[in-house]
């Protein structure tokens, strides 16, 4: 078993007592985090507070409770962009949306649902919306689009919520989406209402026992769930509770997409079919 894969508590006790301090100040679990990520990141507090060990950083955040939001920051926030991995999202786009939109018409289903979990600032579920606002306009169809978009970083749902990017974002967007889904002033790139108005944001903890869905979105059923680059965060323990969670709300024809760099359904292969080898995107299995 490598470092990454051990129990936070096994590796560091001043480590666990800080995931026990910021479990009970903000309501986050993260003690099956990926445990060199979250050294690295607490390592980065310590050096900002002018910390000298994990001691008197235990005893910084003990008497300076606004330093557990700062925690909470770098411990849950994720690097994003519009379209990240192009060539997941072409395809999605091609062969994905195609099929999904040829199932609701024989079904007589005209309600898409889609799930972004760890969806960070807001550009995964906004290059979702935009894709099928365009497969929708180009095939003159007439469908209730549902995207809910969930993190546990508050601070990166609100800048979600807000949809003003400036350009580093935008590396693997295609002009026609950014001219036609943007007004640019000052510098900075405002998302279109209309898109906006497609994405339900809330806060959503995956490894919560208390709900198997977000609240907005009442009973799951969800056709599509993206939740890339999260579970590379998570120890094999927790992985599996997370894609189990995931699972019980997705439908027969439901898909998750992972992340590029993500290969979790090696260790869980059980739960799920891989749908295509040139990307982590599978289906329900069983």
């Amino acid at each position: 078993m490598s470092k990454s894969t051990l129990s936070i508590n096994t590796i560091n006790p001043n480590v666990s007592e800080i995931l026990m301090l910021l479990l009970k100040n903000k309501g986050i679990d993260l003690n099956g985090s990926n445990s060199d990520f979250l050294i690295r990141r607490i390592n980065r507090r310590l050096k900002a507070t002018n910390s000298l060990d994990y001691k008197s950083y235990i005893n910084y955040l003990k008497n300076n409770i606004i330093e557990f939001d700062h925690l909470a920051d770098i411990l849950t926030i994720n690097i994003s962009r519009f379209f990240r991995d192009a060539f997941t999202y072409h395809y999605i786009r091609r062969i994905i949306i195609p099929k999904l939109f040829a199932e609701k018409i024989r079904t007589r289903n005209n309600d898409i649902r889609i799930w972004s979990a760890g969806c960070a600032t807001g550009e995964e579920p906004y290059s979702i919306a935009m894709i099928l606002d365009q497969y929708i306009n180009d095939n003159k169809l007439d469908f209730k689009v549902n995207i809910f978009a969930t993190d546990i970083n508050e601070k990166s749902l609100n800048t979600a919520r807000n949809a003003e990017y400036t350009e580093e974002v935008f590396q693997e967007i295609e002009f026609a989406y950014l001219s036609k889904y943007f007004t640019s002033q000052n510098n900075k790139y405002k998302l279109i209402q209309k898109i906006k108005d497609q994405v339900h944001f809330s806060t959503f903890d995956l490894l919560s026992k208390k709900s198997q869905a977000p609240e907005e979105s009442i009973f799951g059923n969800f056709d599509i769930i993206f939740c890339r680059n999260v579970l590379i965060y998570f120890n094999n323990e927790y992985q599996h509770r997370i894609l189990k969670k995931l699972r019980n709300t997705m439908h027969e024809s439901s898909y998750l997409i992972l992340g590029e760099s993500e290969d979790p359904l090696l260790k869980h292969s059980n739960l799920f079919l891989r749908n295509t080898d040139l990307f982590k995107i599978f289906q329900k299995k069983g």
